[in-house]
């Protein structure tokens, strides 16, 4: 995973690189033979040097990373699980050689200078709300012989909503009853006009409405009398409640593991459904649990079925309304238990 966060803690790491641990094995044989040699002094004069070029190459980049400041300067508002998309952020204080990544990506930014402005490109690999992300900063100069990263959490300007994947699947739309086919939009779900009769034609009738064959019979124009259109659409309930049925010979860990699997796939699931009923010139009506209690309301696009999908949160979602076909989505129960997700 990459990004996002909602832990607001932050740390520093530290590690000697390869050229730090052979300067220790240096500092360690010098100060070993130091005192066979013919001038100790000049032995330890170089000890004393190269001890404390090794003690300001370790403290220099922990100060560093500590001291160079990062600020988001833009972000994108919604993105989809996978999908790559960049942070602009704006460095500030004096350092060089600086590396800098959101946490756990393996897109990393090397020999960077502050201060400056830079995109930090960002992936998150699991659906919902955030409202920060984390990134690592790092440094190992001047000498090179130790590597700091401070891990920081930086608010982001506004929310970031990562609606899930899309998993193709076949929603079988049907017809809506009662009023709700009367609420039509106008050139939307419509199932096809049907002839219901033909009558005289009247001044302002459209020409296209002329119904020739019964014109030539009768010797007068007709006009068809046609069908009100009939709306067709699906409401889709997205349940991830049943995600807490757990199975009782998993580790709380790997028990975790397949349940957040298990409510992502519903939730692609769900959003294939949705992008079917689209496709088909249908309406959708999506029917979750949020962070402030059920919601049901009609979608109408993509971009806002994928928003309504990254705040979907476990829970009873709220009852579709009467005279919609409804589509149950919740989390496939059925896993293997001997291969965890990864």
């Amino acid at each position: 995973m990459a990004g996002g966060v909602r832990s607001q803690r932050e740390k520093t790491t530290f590690r000697p690189t390869i050229f730090g641990l052979l300067l220790v094995a240096v500092l360690i044989t010098t100060f070993l033979i130091g005192f066979a040699v013919a001038d100790p002094s000049a032995a330890a004069l170089v000890w004393a040097g190269l001890a404390a070029v090794a003690v300001f190459g370790v403290l220099w980049p922990l100060m560093t990373v500590r001291l160079v400041g990062i600020e988001i300067l833009s972000a994108p508002t919604d993105i989809v699980v996978g999908q790559l998309s960049s942070v602009q952020v704006k460095l500030t204080g004096r350092a060089s050689g600086l590396t800098l990544r959101c946490s756990g990506s393996p897109l990393l930014l090397a020999d960077l200078v502050s201060p400056g402005e830079v995109r930090i490109p960002l992936d998150v690999s699991v659906r919902g709300a955030y409202n920060s992300i984390r990134v690592d900063l790092g440094s190992d100069a001047p000498f090179g012989i130790a590597l700091a990263v401070r891990t920081r959490t930086l608010a982001l300007p506004r929310p970031l909503l990562v609606g899930p994947e899309t998993h193709a699947r076949t929603a079988l739309t049907g017809q809506l009853l009662g009023t709700q086919s009367i609420s039509l939009p106008r050139g939307q779900a419509l199932s096809g006009e049907s002839v219901r009769s033909v009558r005289p034609y009247v001044s302002g009738d459209p020409q296209h409405l002329v119904h020739w064959p019964s014109t030539a019979r009768l010797g007068s124009l007709v006009v068809r009398e046609l069908e009100p259109p009939v709306a067709t659409g699906v409401a889709i309930v997205l349940d991830l409640s049943a995600s807490d049925q757990a199975a009782a010979d998993q580790s709380a860990a790997d028990q975790a593991a397949v349940d957040q699997s298990a409510v992502e796939e519903a939730a692609s699931q769900a959003a294939g459904l949705a992008e079917s009923a689209f496709a088909q010139g249908a309406r959708v009506m999506l029917c979750t649990a949020q962070a402030d209690g059920p919601v049901c309301h009609e979608v109408a696009g993509l971009l806002q079925l994928r928003r309504r999908l990254a705040l979907a949160t476990s829970g009873v979602p709220a009852q579709a309304p009467d005279g919609w076909p409804i589509l149950m989505v919740t989390p496939p129960l059925e896993q293997d238990w001997d291969e965890l997700p990864v």
